[in-house]
Formats: structure tokens, C-alpha cells, sequence
């Protein structure tokens, strides 16, 4: 399977603040990673999101973080920082 980007969305209900910094702390040890927005981070990887959720269900297993992730596909715009254009296209 080819390298390629995927998205991981996730947001907190009801919980703490320092449980976001655990997730953080995962998916910046576990691959190339690029913090989109404040909750939304993209990730350069050959796993699948099923993968990749296995792997991050350990660390948001006592939490009330809800968690997306998804390929990113090709056609994508917005108003974001020119480094994460960089970051993506140099990803690609």
C-alpha cells in the first residue's frame, strides 16, 4: 500500500483539557504529523484508518474524546496557514 495522508478529527465531550495533550503526545510519536487545526491533525502513513485507530484507542480509552479519521482526499482549499499547504503537498 502507498504512503498517504490521513485526517484524524476528534472532539472532547465532557472531559478534560489534559486529555487532549495524551492524543497529542500519540499521534506526534507514531508518525509524520501536521496539527491542521485545534482539533484536527494530518498524519503521513501507509495504515489504515482502522490501523490507526487501534492505535490511538489505547490512549483515548478513559476519555471522552470522540475520534474521526478518514483519507484525505485530493481535491482540498481553505483558508489555513500556507504551512499547512506546504506540509501537505510536500506529503503527497
Amino acid at each position: 500500500m502507498s504512503l498517504n495522508i490521513r485526517m484524524i478529527s476528534y472532539d472532547l465531550h465532557r472531559g478534560k483539557e489534559s486529555d487532549y495533550e495524551t492524543l497529542w503526545s500519540a499521534i506526534e510519536s507514531n508518525w509524520s504529523s501536521y496539527r491542521l487545526l485545534k482539533s484536527t491533525w494530518l498524519i503521513k502513513t501507509n495504515q489504515t484508518s482502522n490501523e490507526i485507530f487501534n492505535t490511538l484507542k489505547v490512549y483515548i480509552a478513559d476519555t471522552k474524546i470522540k475520534i474521526f479519521i478518514n483519507r484525505l482526499p485530493t481535491d482540498w482549499d481553505g483558508n489555513v496557514s500556507n504551512n499547512a499547504f506546504t506540509w501537505i503537498k510536500d506529503h503527497e
